[in-house]
């Protein structure tokens, strides 16, 4: 008897071991699969830690490039549908929004015609925000003179010379929005000879942008000839007309000058009208002399919102 209850405690003790030994693997292939998991690259990311592996183990992805030209931190507008129209109607006043380049100046004296991203950006999320639409001088024009309609809260956002920084920051913006620009160029005195590469151009009227004449060289008006101003008004036109196809049925005066032999010479070249750089809300009363909302580097918001009004 006591032989074979030695026998038995002999068999549990080395069940005991066996039980044992299970349990210790058990365990060091749970912390095998945590350590491994730790390491995992995806989990690291997404825990905001750098992977340790070697570059071997996990190469880096190649770079994606961007789908648009969209300044970070800045995420695209969303479109938003109109929902009621005005006109036609002469009576109707519209904020024309003037303008030059956008990003940081590289010289102090040129601040003031620089919209900084962040002030741009803050700028359309209250147009947005408060019920505004941009359109077209065109789509303006027409409402006013009895062939077409407006938002009920219309804004033209004019940019004056034709600056590749409108296409690489304004136009991404206003494409996620849905709204069209009016871009006022400077020709040149040959096809190609614009500040914006053509195919930018072309690329921002498929987008709905409006292109108008700011004149080929940017003279003063005031102080050219007649055979010179005759030159500045319809070469422009007749350049960005057979080059892109568009009517050009506006012009902007350089530099804001003009009087009213520039006045007369602007109507017979076949404008339809003008924007000036005189300060105000545009009125249908005379269109060869259409005033503007002069947007300038570092303009607060609240100078901004008054301006519209």
């Amino acid at each position: 008897m006591k032989s074979l209850s030695r026998k038995r405690m002999q068999v549990v003790v080395l069940l005991l071991a066996v039980g044992a030994v299970l349990v210790t693997a058990g365990c060091l292939r749970v912390l095998g699969s945590s350590s491994q998991k730790a390491e995992d690259p995806q989990s690291l990311s997404s825990s905001g830690m750098d992977s340790h592996k070697s570059s071997k183990e996990a190469p880096a992805e190649a770079p994606v490039a961007p789908v648009a030209v969209m300044p970070a931190p800045f995420a695209a507008f969303s479109s938003v549908p109109l929902t009621s129209s005005v006109g036609p109607s002469a009576s109707i006043g519209v904020p024309i929004l003037m303008y030059h380049e956008f990003g940081t100046p590289q010289k102090a004296s040129d601040s003031e015609l620089f919209t900084r991203q962040n002030d741009f950006v803050a700028q359309l999320r209250y147009l947005q925000s408060n019920g505004y639409h941009a359109v077209t001088l065109q789509q303006v024009y027409d409402c006013w003179y009895g062939k077409g309609t407006l938002p009920s809260k219309p804004v033209v956002i004019s940019i004056d010379d034709g600056n590749d920084s409108a296409f690489m920051f304004a136009a991404p913006l206003l494409k996620s929005m849905g709204w069209p620009a009016v871009l006022n160029m400077i020709t040149g005195d040959k096809p190609g000879a614009t500040r914006m590469e053509a195919s930018k151009i072309r690329a921002l009227i498929a987008d709905g942008w409006e292109i108008d004449s700011h004149s080929v060289t940017h003279p003063d008006l005031n102080k050219i000839s007649a055979s010179q101003l005759t030159h500045e008004l319809t070469e422009s036109r007749r350049l960005l007309q057979e080059q892109f196809g568009v009517p050009v049925n506006f012009f902007c005066y350089p530099s804001g000058k003009y009087d009213a032999t520039t006045v007369a010479a602007v109507r017979a070249a076949g404008y339809l009208g003008a924007t000036t750089c005189n300060k105000g809300i545009a009125k249908s009363a005379d269109p060869y002399r259409l005033t503007r909302v002069y947007v300038s580097g570092g303009m607060t918001m609240t100078t901004f919102a008054a301006s519209l009004r």
